[in-house]
């Protein structure tokens, strides 16, 4: 049989050199190791032996002192200086059972002990042995309820041997809850084993059974775990985040469970409290152990389902969870008509905190009750990165949401950070936002960026495709810098492919828009516009920085200022989408790509501009702004429409009253746009190309100059060469005028003030 060695024992030991000039003080003592474990162990039969070297680097005396109980032990030589070897050596045992012996090893530096070991000598009987080291074998095992993930037992033998587990002394079916690392082994090792939890209300008891291959010998471990008895916890608080408008403070009832460990009910007594913003369950008579807390029960008989998971835990005195889980029954959110409630700026706040943890509420709804004041600490937007949108449904109510305020750099900000539908069946609504600022003159709004992938916009920072943002309204003082917009600041696909952020030329890939469409939302606050990063200049809206998919009804009617911003837009800085029946009355000062209504129009996809107006002024002297269109990206991919739009605002020295410089090689499909002012395009060199549909008509016939009075008519609009085509000016539909007092306004659309007065 081979010999059991245990782990290498370093020894504490200096050294002493005849004649150094080092003093105690000053040696090294780590200098030396013994080759042996605490404990040796041998077979029974015959003389065997067990050599010990004894390593050391210095002058170092050692010795060995066998105790009392090791007399059946020889050791050659006792005491020695220096490295060296100990041979061991015992005889056959003679008796029946195994025989241990200690020994002390010692060292010394200057006739000062610096270090003793101890070791354990063990030799077994030299006829059959099978034996559990210590007294397992009479005490057995015992557990908690909880179980053991590994632990192990030793097996002491000179046999090969079998290992099982077993019900009972008379049934030797195997236990289901106790699992062994091995079947079988031979001589001494050390057997692996798990215990399982005990989910019952009662005890129980087996036995590990060993058994030698080669004769009678059996040795049997009785193993009893205890029944499940979680410990009490006299006060354990659940702190529900948010959830105020549902459980009155100071209401006191029932709480009801369901065990995890046997599937068992129980009860706990519990009150609640409202502590700000937070509704809380204190349970009294509590149990640890994992639980469903299945409904809470008041006293006037009102159940409330909640459904969710709690653990409670000894030592720990409180738990805080979502108040908004998906499991929450009772909070509603699982339809429009069964929204989540929402009554104050902590709700808000905490939906933020809930959604940027990563909760992302997919197919839930929530409604604002009443007006709410987000001043007093600067906003953290709901959904704070691409990895944690907001992917439910967020209906403002039309209730007044006042005083919000940040003054961010990165990465996404608004209301909602970023907002992301799951497909194109299951879209994130934001809609009925009404957003007003502090009125104290500062700015509500400061976002200086020089990321060129952040966005920043009153009601939101990113949409990445299957969302729709409605019926929102911002009035707040703005000062902002790239990629932002009064009511989005980006709109792009959810494929990581497609161009994102501020770069001057964003394409689609393939094409392809983001399924995203704002509709009736209006910017009435001025933005004021600072470029944190020259590099970094580009997209700024009055209702959207940069758009990839769908804006329609919408209106800008506050001022941008924004000298040196490339690609500024009334509605929208640099266009890839539609833009249909939208206004802007706002005076803009931009650079290279101002528009009334797009500062550019570019991409791989159609741009198009269809039935919208410009009243603003158009403030840049350059050749590349325009009353409708700023400029064209130079790109032979790129397909420009503009059908059905007007502008009457100022106009500097070289800008185009529709289009400032139309550029040569996309293709174009320009049809039924007027303007009050001559000079119709800034840059007149390239000319519109492509619009084989209209070959018929006219250059003079697609975009026109007319007189105020003229457009203040009709007539004007219905003419006989422009009445030929379905796509013309629609008064039953989409247009109607003040005939000869205002020029024509969007029906569903209606200005703030009308046209051309």
């Amino acid at each position: 049989m081979k010999k059991k060695i245990g782990y290498w024992l370093l020894c504490l030991i200096g050294c002493g050199v005849v004649g150094c000039e080092q003093t105690p003080e000053e040696i090294d003592y780590k200098s030396c190791s013994l080759s042996v474990g605490n404990e040796i162990v041998f077979e029974g039969e015959g003389t065997l032996t067990q050599t010990i070297q004894v390593e050391t680097t210095r002058e170092t005396m050692w010795r060995i002192k066998p105790e009392t109980n090791a007399s059946w032990i020889e050791f050659q030589p006792l005491e020695g200086k220096d490295s060296g070897e100990v041979l061991l050596s015992v005889g056959a045992n003679p008796g029946a059972g195994k025989r241990t012996g200690n020994f002390l090893f010692e060292a010394f530096v200057y006739g000062e002990r610096y270090f003793q070991q101890q070791v354990t000598v063990t030799q077994m009987p030299a006829g059959p042995y099978l034996e559990v080291s210590g007294d397992i074998e009479e005490t057995g095992l015992s557990f908690n309820f909880e179980g053991v993930a590994e632990s192990e037992i030793q097996i002491l033998s000179n046999r090969e041997w079998t290992i099982a587990t077993a019900v009972s002394d008379e049934d030797d079916t195997p236990l289901d809850w106790l699992i062994l690392g091995q079947e079988s082994g031979s001589g001494i090792a050390a057997v692996t084993f798990e215990v399982l939890r005990n989910s019952s209300r009662e005890e129980r008891t087996g036995f590990i059974v060993l058994k030698s291959q080669t004769d009678g010998l059996t040795c049997r471990i009785a193993v009893t775990q205890k029944a499940y008895s979680p410990e009490l916890v006299e006060e354990f608080v659940l702190t529900i985040l948010g959830m105020t408008e549902y459980l009155a403070d100071g209401t006191s009832g029932t709480a009801v469970l369901t065990s995890g460990f046997d599937g068992s009910q129980v009860e706990w007594p519990a009150a609640v409290s409202l502590v700000e913003g937070n509704t809380l369950l204190t349970f009294t008579d509590a149990a640890s152990g994992d639980y469903t807390l299945e409904r809470f029960k008041t006293e006037d008989g009102t159940e409330y389902v909640l459904g969710v998971a709690v653990n409670v835990s000894t030592g720990v005195s409180g738990l805080e969870i979502s108040g908004w889980d998906n499991n929450f029954k009772t909070f509603g959110g699982d339809s429009e008509e069964n929204p989540i409630k929402l009554l104050t700026a902590e709700d808000l706040r905490t939906l933020a905190t809930v959604v940027n943890a990563g909760n992302a509420y997919a197919g839930k709804y929530f409604k604002l009750m009443q007006p709410v004041d987000l001043s007093g600490s600067d906003w953290e937007p709901i959904g704070n990165k691409k990895a944690n949108p907001f992917r439910g449904s967020f209906d403002g109510n039309d209730q007044i949401i006042r005083g919000m305020h940040f003054d961010a750099t990165n990465m996404f900000f608004g209301l909602f950070g970023v907002v992301s539908g799951t497909d194109a069946d299951h879209l994130a609504q934001i809609s009925n936002i009404r957003l007003e600022g502090a009125g104290n003159g500062d700015y509500d709004i400061i976002f200086q960026t020089t990321n060129q992938t952040a966005a920043c916009g009153g009601v939101l920072g990113l949409a990445m495709d299957h969302a729709v943002i409605s019926n929102c309204t911002v009035n707040l003082r703005m000062h902002l810098s790239s990629n932002c917009g009064g009511i989005v600041g980006d709109i792009c696909n959810n494929d990581a492919s497609a161009s994102h952020g501020a770069s001057q030329w964003p394409q689609l890939k393939n094409g392809q828009k983001a399924n995203v469409r704002v509709e009736n939302c209006h910017n009435r606050g001025n933005i004021d516009v600072t470029i944190a990063n020259t590099k970094y200049k580009f997209n700024l809206g009055g209702i959207v920085g940069k758009n990839m998919g769908t804006i329609e009804r919408c209106s800008n009617t506050g001022d941008i200022q924004g000298a040196g911003i490339v690609q500024l837009g009334g509605i929208v800085g640099v266009n890839l989408g539609d833009v249909l029946e939208c206004y802007n009355t706002g005076d803009l000062l931009g650079g290279n790509g101002s528009g009334g209504i797009v500062g550019m129009g570019v991409g791989t996809c159609a741009t198009r501009i269809e039935n919208c107006y410009n009243t603003g002024d158009i403030l840049y002297n350059h050749n590349t702004a325009g009353g409708i269109l700023g400029t064209v990206g130079d790109n032979a991919n790129a397909h420009i429409t503009l059908i059905n739009c007007y502008s009457i605002g100022s106009l500097t020295q070289y800008a185009g009253a529709l289009i400032g410089d139309p550029r040569a090689k996309p293709t174009y499909v320009v049809r039924f746009c007027a303007s009050d002012k001559a000079k119709l395009l800034g840059n007149q060199t390239n000319g519109l190309t492509g619009d084989t549909e209209m070959s018929g008509l006219k250059w003079g016939d697609r975009i026109r100059q007319f007189s105020m009075e003229q457009l203040r008519m009709q007539a004007t609009f219905v003419s006989e060469v422009w009445a030929t085509s379905a796509a013309g000016w629609d008064f039953t539909n989409i247009w109607t005028i003040d005939e000869g007092s205002s020029t024509p306004y969007l029906r569903n659309n209606p200005p703030v003030e009308k046209p051309g007065r």
